[in-house]
């Protein structure tokens, strides 16, 4: 099982043993005198059992490498034993957050708040900063979706603004880009660095799913900087041009501080699919932190040589990020304004964002880890359709990501026990899913969008987008309760929960 340590103290990770043996002894009565033929034999069993204790040991600490490079086995984590399996020993967990450690920072705009609104199931008991380009209040009683109001201080919600960019070419340039990248600034600005331990940045079609996202960050350390995902553009080649792809593993990233995994002791090739970046972790993630892992030619004396954050390497903000309080704590808002609004070239708000954090607080991506080792999971925006090419702006790029129907059909697998064990893993490490406003009605029948009552008063443009968020919200939530309760009950027939990291417990507060 793979384990994330606490280890902000000096950036290193803590020495603590990852395998402990006991050394508690049975005694044995006095051996008789016997025989030299049976003293023989004895000797015989013990020698045999020594090596038999040496080798049992020398796996328990070196891993499957001692045994040869036999090929890797997943650890799938069905509902009945999901705490005991995951990306950590859940009894070596020194932190513990609750949702309302949580803050969601959101980039919307007063013509979307249909979307924000029908987000509100599954961030309950968390804070939530959305970012508009004009004042809330000066948002009249026929633009606001019904029944908004009266939500706002029941969802914890806070209202910032941040205008407009006039765009020229709206294939890559949205309105809303700058706004993006100020976001999680402004939010930190707004709520206070010591109100949250972590921000949950994305779009207002990006859905995280909490429970998983306290599973991850109950790992982690809050005062390391973290800028955490799995979903990064970078550049592949087709023939003769760049095709740009997201997500893709020759990024840059590095793993958490401190992270421990029983596949990282085995050839680097046999379980990460090459060519790939060979990330390791890093306290925290920097350029000369990457430099150092450096095996695609990125650098020349830890300079960047060609590819670099802003260039076509960057995180994709539709699938969301992670950022913990540490990252907040090495910059000043006013700070990383002047720097966006001094660029005078404005690029994506993804590839912008990325550029500025790296920039100004030194910090770049770094991958949550247990995907990194395992090819079938994606945790951020994962996709099983393929590259997918829908519209203009897809000419040059591949979206990898963005299928909200095949995480909707493997929670409904889920629930009706035939998900299998490959779709149980998926699920227990997925932390956001795209659903992408403008493509969603492509993924919506129009008999489903007439069984969803609540629709009624939501414009006609958003009622796909709608429909799919209140969808995966409610499977969810089925999904979460079923998880946790066989969770419970498999712990109680155990003689107990865990003695930390209990998930329950933080999942329901």
């Amino acid at each position: 099982m793979a384990s994330r340590r606490s280890a902000f103290e000096a950036h290193r990770p803590t020495e603590n043993g990852e395998h402990l043996v006991s050394e508690d002894k049975t005694s044995q009565p006095p051996a008789a005198y016997r025989p030299s033929v049976q003293l023989t034999s004895m000797t015989v069993v013990v020698v045999f059992c020594s090596i038999a204790a040496i080798a049992f040991l020398a796996g328990a600490t070196t891993g499957p490498v001692f045994w040869g490079d036999v090929p890797p086995k997943w650890e799938h984590p069905r509902p009945e034993n999901r705490l005991k399996t995951g990306s950590w020993d859940s009894r070596r967990i020194q932190s513990h957050y609750a949702r309302k450690d949580i803050l969601v920072a959101m980039v919307s705009s007063s013509n979307r708040l249909s979307l924000v609104q029908s987000s509100r199931k599954w961030r309950k008991g968390m804070q939530t900063f959305i970012a508009l380009e004009k004042p809330f209040e000066e948002l009249q009683h026929d633009e606001l979706p019904r029944g908004f109001k009266e939500g706002i201080e029941e969802h914890n919600e806070t209202f910032g603004v941040f205008e407009d960019l006039n765009v020229d070419d709206p294939r890559w340039h949205k309105a809303g880009d700058i706004r993006a990248v100020m976001t999680p600034f402004m939010a930190n600005k707004t709520i206070g660095t010591n109100n949250f331990k972590y921000v949950l940045y994305g779009d207002d079609d990006t859905v995280f799913f909490p429970e998983n996202v306290l599973d991850l960050v109950n790992g982690l350390d809050h005062e390391m900087p973290y800028f955490m995902t799995d979903c990064i553009w970078f550049p592949e080649k087709e023939g003769d041009r760049d095709i740009y792809v997201h997500p893709d593993r020759k990024a840059p990233r590095c793993l958490p501080c401190g992270y421990e995994d029983p596949l990282m002791h085995r050839p680097w090739g046999s379980t990460v699919p090459q060519p790939s970046w060979n990330a390791t972790p890093a306290c925290p993630c920097t350029q000369e932190a990457l430099c150092e892992m450096d095996n695609l030619n990125m650098f020349t004396d830890c300079n960047w040589n060609y590819w670099r954050p802003g260039f076509w390497y960057f995180i994709h903000g539709g699938a969301g990020a992670i950022m913990s309080q540490g990252l907040f704590l090495r910059g000043e808002y006013d700070d990383v304004q002047h720097y966006v609004r001094s660029k005078g070239y404005y690029g994506s708000g993804d590839s912008t964002i990325t550029e500025t954090i790296q920039v100004l607080l030194g910090i770049l991506p770094t991958d949550p880890g247990y995907g990194y080792f395992r090819r079938h999971i994606q945790s951020f925006d994962p996709g099983w359709k393929g590259a997918q090419i829908k519209g203009i702006e897809d000419e040059d790029t591949r979206d990898m990501g963005n299928d909200p129907v095949g995480v909707i059909t493997r929670l409904e697998k889920a629930i009706a026990g035939t998900c299998g064990d490959e779709c149980e893993d998926e699920l227990a490490h997925i932390v956001t899913v795209h659903i992408r406003n403008r493509y969603s009605k492509e993924d919506v029948e129009k008999h489903d969008l007439a069984k969803d009552k609540a629709l009624k008063h939501v414009p006609k443009d958003h009622r796909p987008a709608v429909h799919l968020h209140h969808r995966l919200a409610d499977l969810w939530q089925q999904y979460a309760a079923l998880r946790i309760g066989n969770s419970t009950s498999n712990d109680m027939a155990l003689g107990g929960p865990p003695e930390a990291g209990d998930i329950t417990k933080a999942a329901s507060v």
